[in-house]
């Protein structure tokens, strides 16, 4: 009975996962994570990112049915324009 449970949840669960990594001023050490890991969207101070398009990408992923995302960011990273 648990485990038909854990099963109907596990269907209808979305996770996402929004990692933090050092880097105040420099995004190499988010760039290098996010590709080690496979994440879905990559934020660094150099390209600066508008929330909009992370709003898509996470919604798009939904859309595709994606159980998990993955965002990886350095520290510090502002939204431009």
């Amino acid at each position: 009975m648990r485990l038909t449970r854990f099963v109907i949840l596990h269907l209808v669960t979305v996770v996402l996962f929004v990692v933090e990594v050092m880097g105040r001023n420099a995004g190499d050490i988010a760039l290098w994570a996010g590709i080690a890991t496979g994440a879905d969207e990559i934020i660094v101070p150099e390209e600066g990112f508008k929330f909009e398009e992370i709003v898509a990408s996470i919604k798009r992923g939904y859309e595709e049915g994606k159980e998990a995302q993955y965002h990886c960011s350095c520290r510090r990273c502002y939204v431009s324009g």
